[in-house]
């Protein structure tokens, strides 16, 4: 589960990296894509128009939904709060070496 305030994203778990990193003892692993888009920018990586965050939300037109039924209490950020913003930079780095 994932949930996104600005341009901060919050990922239940540490899902978005799992495998990747161990992030075991978070709670929840935020990620600034300020600090994304700014780094990927400086390294040449992305553009001013390229939109990072809009392209992490936006959900593919193939995948289908159901309707589910999930408390508000679910996108609570509480509990242990552990930084990836570094992880994932090293990460998007990682793969644009192999583009």
């Amino acid at each position: 589960m994932v949930k996104q305030v600005s341009s901060i994203m919050y990922d239940k778990g540490g899902m978005m990296l799992m495998g990747m990193s161990d992030f075991s003892n978070c709670d929840w692993v935020k990620y600034d894509f300020n600090v994304i888009q700014a780094e990927m920018e400086a390294q040449g990586m992305a553009s001013e128009d390229e939109d990072l965050m809009g392209d992490m939300i936006n959900i593919d037109e193939n995948v289908v939904c159901t309707d589910m039924a999930i408390s508000d209490s679910e996108f609570e950020v509480g509990g242990n709060v552990c930084d990836g913003t570094d992880v994932m930079l090293n990460l998007i780095s990682m793969a644009n070496q192999y583009k």
